[in-house]
């Protein structure tokens, strides 16, 4: 599925949502808020964030190697220059 798809379908679902909230008012808003899934919604959003972070992880797995790298030098750095170690230890 398409970036520019989904942002289209979310607009619309949106825009859906707001047509509703107007003709029908706050109250309909707040009663269907989350409707059945209202007692798991922070655990669905919980394993949601899990699994996306996961797979971007996995899809890139070198992605703490440069911070990695600058953390080694800073140690390297540490008992002759430790001004400069923490230079390179900051993020």
């Amino acid at each position: 599925m398409s970036e520019r798809w989904e942002y289209e379908e979310e607009a619309a679902e949106e825009a859906f949502h707001g047509r509703l909230y107007n003709e029908l008012g706050p109250q309909w808003a707040e009663d269907h808020a989350f409707g059945p899934y209202e007692d798991h919604y922070k655990e669905a959003i919980k394993e949601f964030t899990a699994e996306r972070l996961k797979s971007y992880y996995v899809a890139h797995p070198n992605l703490a190697e440069a911070a990695l790298n600058s953390l080694m030098y800073a140690d390297s750095l540490m008992a002759s220059h430790p001004k400069g170690a923490l230079v390179f230890a900051c993020p």
